[in-house]
């Protein structure tokens, strides 16, 4: 049941992304990096368990923001990094705010134990946000530079794409991992979390190579 709801995660992340960008244009981008930051911070609070080991949920719309950022880099060239970066960086701390002022507000009798638990999960999570952060940031630097590296070269979108992702999201795993669950995880738990994330995350951005194609017939 899992994977389906990966896969529908996926593909909702991915419609909504290219009838942005088609409505929009380039602004639709990051009106969608904007709703898929906020939204990702708030996901990663859930676990679930894949292969019998826990990973945060949102793997469909954390790696549809590369997507959205190759298309972006594929449509206007690195100019953009700059841009996209502070997007990134306002998004998270907004989200982060507003969810932790939240947290500390006077809870309610009625649903007091509901209450209770929010503020706990909310208060208590700063490294997975952290993790979160810091892992799309460096993500969308090395992804926008490798696809545009890539498509000098090659100017192909599928070799771009995948090639870029090979990479970026080993990376991210390794990032993610370390910095969500270092000295509270064994070492091979720590490996076989940043496998499966990795894997996960790869599948679905390969997948995103058809999204950078169709996107990039339909929006002009």
């Amino acid at each position: 049941m899992n994977y389906i709801l990966i896969f529908v995660e996926m593909l909702l992340s991915y419609l909504i992304l290219v009838i942005l960008h088609k409505k929009y244009k380039i602004d639709g981008l990051y009106y969608y990096i904007i709703m898929a930051t906020i939204l990702s911070n708030i996901m990663l609070l859930n676990t679930i368990d894949i292969l019998t080991y826990p990973l945060s949920v949102g793997f469909g719309i954390t790696s549809s923001i590369i997507i959205a950022t190759n298309i972006l880099t594929h449509k206007k060239g690195p100019s953009e990094l700059s841009k996209l970066i502070i997007t990134i960086i306002i998004s998270s701390i907004i989200s982060y705010s507003l969810l932790t002022l939240s947290s500390y507000m006077e809870i309610s009798y009625t649903n007091k134990y509901t209450n209770i638990a929010y503020s706990i999960i909310f208060k208590n999570n700063i490294r997975m946000y952290l993790a979160n952060t810091i892992s799309l940031i460096i993500s969308v630097y090395l992804s926008t530079k490798l696809y545009y590296i890539i498509k000098k070269i090659k100017n192909k979108i599928w070799i771009s794409n995948i090639l870029t992702v090979i990479i970026v999201e080993f990376i991210e795993a390794v990032i993610f991992t370390l910095i969500a669950y270092m000295f509270s995880t064994k070492v091979i738990d720590l490996i076989m979390i940043s496998v499966i994330r990795y894997v996960i995350r790869l599948l679905i951005e390969v997948i995103g190579t058809a999204v950078i194609y169709i996107d990039d017939k339909i929006v002009k």
